[in-house]
């Protein structure tokens, strides 16, 4: 039971925007309940985003003191196998029956499990990019800015290009 989370998080969107949500016809606490549950797959999102980011920036550390790097990880050479994606889809049917007993790890694990998708759309579009020749800092601007005027459009965009791309592996043998 997280009612004592809740009640702090409604306290906390209370003080801050009072009037936000009520505009929208959702209740504090609704929200307060929906950020509580959704709590343990975003904390994974956000510590794999700092992993990234730590890993990033200790390769540019290694190189500038012209040490030798011992530990390589290219998203490049990623691709998510036949397995992730039917573990996928038997959670979104799952989601879907709506079992009462397993909706908030269902709706985790999808969040979880999406992030595979996204970081395979991401290559995609990535590869759709190298075929034009633009340095890499304005390719990457070009996605920063998509995302700032598009934002979750186009992270849905590229989610959905990351699963199509897993379909098409598994029902056409790509």
């Amino acid at each position: 039971d997280h009612s004592a989370m809740i009640e702090s998080l409604s306290e906390i969107i209370k003080k801050f925007n009072p009037e936000s949500l009520v505009s929208s016809g959702v209740t504090i606490s609704e929200m307060s309940s929906l950020i509580v549950n959704i709590l343990p797959s975003v904390n994974f999102l956000v510590i794999f985003s700092v992993f990234m980011i730590n890993y990033r920036l200790a390769v540019k550390i290694c190189k500038s003191l012209k040490f030798k790097q011992n530990f390589y990880f290219n998203f490049k050479k990623m691709y998510l196998e036949k397995t992730y994606s039917y573990i996928f889809f038997v959670i979104i049917i799952f989601k879907f029956l709506n079992f009462e007993e397993i909706e908030i790890l269902t709706a985790n694990l999808l969040i979880f499990l999406s992030s595979g998708y996204i970081v395979e759309g991401y290559q995609n579009l990535q590869e759709y990019f190298e075929k034009f020749d633009i340095s890499s800092s304005l390719k990457f601007l070009i996605i920063f800015l998509l995302f700032i005027f598009l934002g979750y459009v186009l992270l849905l965009i590229i989610f959905l290009i990351g699963l199509y791309k897993n379909i098409k592996k598994l029902f056409f043998k790509v």
